[in-house]
């Protein structure tokens, strides 16, 4: 009984980072905010469909390459690592 629970706990665990992660903005240092939104319209520009869809793991490789990445739980904390 208690394997079932610890493994219900672990799947939503994993869903629950999984989702947090989805949803992290990119992080801006103060006074790059002009820099990321050249790369970030760029990047748009590179990576959208013809519909105008972005495609998100093709827009965060791209981002990526231009030395950006998705805001991590600690840097809200003021932790540089």
């Amino acid at each position: 009984m208690r394997f079932r629970h610890g493994a219900a706990l672990l799947v939503l665990l994993h869903l629950s980072s999984a989702c947090a992660t989805a949803a992290n903005p990119w992080h801006v240092p103060k006074g790059q905010e002009g820099r990321f939104r050249d790369a970030r319209k760029v990047c748009h520009q590179l990576t959208d469909n013809d519909d105008g869809t972005a495609i998100r793991e093709r827009m965060d490789g791209c981002m990526g390459r231009r030395g950006w990445r998705r805001q991590r739980w600690w840097d809200r904390l003021g932790i540089a690592w």
